[in-house]
């Protein structure tokens, strides 16, 4: 039987790997305080309906997501206000919620996987809608 981290070490490897080949995807966002545009958008329908055979290269692309979308977060945390203090209790609530999600994601396969994959889309696209709305209100 193997143990979790002889399943894990591969699995790290093989996104650190799709990570590197595919950094000319990402987002331009990163450290603006903006959410994911649309091109991203585009890109995340296509990805959002990938399948369990496809889960290496889907949870390296969510892992560049994150990273654009905390990106984001330290930048309206930069911005400050009294706006964004109410706000950054929620996005880091949502933030750890996903962060764990993408951990069971990450151990899962087959129909385990399809399932823990619909929730991860769930909870991504809630905390970058979340982070949208915030940049907005931090604007007026």
């Amino acid at each position: 039987m193997l143990d979790a981290v002889t399943l894990t070490i591969p699995i790290g490897i093989s996104l650190a790997a799709l990570a590197a080949l595919a950094c000319g995807c990402s987002d331009q966002t990163a450290g603006t305080g903006q959410a994911p545009t649309a091109a991203a958008s585009s890109n995340w329908e296509e990805v959002k309906a990938y399948t369990a055979e496809r889960s290496a290269e889907f949870g390296a692309f969510l892992d560049r997501q994150m990273t654009e979308l905390d990106a984001s977060m330290e930048s309206l945390a930069a911005r400050g206000g009294a706006n964004w203090a109410a706000a950054k209790v929620d996005l880091e609530a949502k933030r750890a919620a996903l962060a764990a999600q993408m951990q069971e994601l990450g151990a899962a396969s087959g129909t385990a996987w399809v399932a823990a994959k619909e929730r991860t889309v769930e909870l991504y696209e809630d905390l970058r809608d979340s982070l949208r709305a915030a940049s907005t209100d931090l604007d007026e």
